[in-house]
Formats: C-alpha cells, structure tokens, sequence
C-alpha cells in the first residue's frame, strides 16, 4: 500500500517524465546543449580563478596585537604558519582583522602576512 506522500511523488515523477517527452527532439536538444554550455563556461571561470586563495599568517610564532605597534606590551598571542586571516583594516604596515577560529579585532604585521591556497 503507498502511502499519500509516495502516491504524490509518482505522481510528480510521471509528470515530469511526461513532460520531458512532450519537449520533442529540438527543444530536448537545446537545453541539452544550454547546459553544457553553463557547464563550459563554470569550469572555464574556476580554471582562471585557480584554487581558492585567502590571507594567512606565514611564520611561525607569529605576535597578534591590540594596536598597530610592535611593543611587548601590545602583544595578545602567537599563531603560525598557514592560520587564516581576514583583513578588515591598515595602518601602515599592519593589518587589523580576524583570526579564523580565534581572536578578532587583532593586528599582524604585513611582513607576516601572504595569500595562501
């Protein structure tokens, strides 16, 4: 016995296979060939994109800070190489952002800083 749900989704499924029919060649066809040209163009533009890429720390025992400054007293932690990092303002050449996982609102110095993917 099926259930009201499994009638309906038979239901749905015979519509739709009939409604495939009903397209014909020529307009089966061209969306055929639509979709393989989305399917062409997607992967043409992850191809130039290249892997994703984000900013991330590239040493190890790196400082993060609270200010702009490289003064002892500034300092609020270490990460190491590979932590990811997104950017939300300079001053110079530090760059405040957020640590991925960690601490937002925090300073590195851009001499620690690179694009990793």
């Amino acid at each position: 016995m099926f259930s009201s749900v499994k009638r309906a989704a038979i239901g749905v499924s015979l519509a739709l296979a009939v409604g495939g029919l009903a397209l014909g060649g020529t307009s089966a066809q061209a969306a055929g060939q639509d979709a393989a040209s989305h399917r062409q163009q997607a992967a043409a533009g992850a191809a130039s994109l290249g892997a994703l890429s984000y900013t991330c720390v590239t040493g190890n025992n790196v400082w993060y800070h609270n200010a702009p400054s490289s003064s002892p007293g500034s300092r609020l932690g270490q990460v190491n190489a590979g932590q990811g990092f997104n950017i939300t303002d300079s001053s110079g050449v530090w760059r405040k952002g957020n640590l991925w996982g960690g601490p937002s609102g925090v300073w590195i110095s851009s001499t620690y800083l690179g694009i990793c993917n």
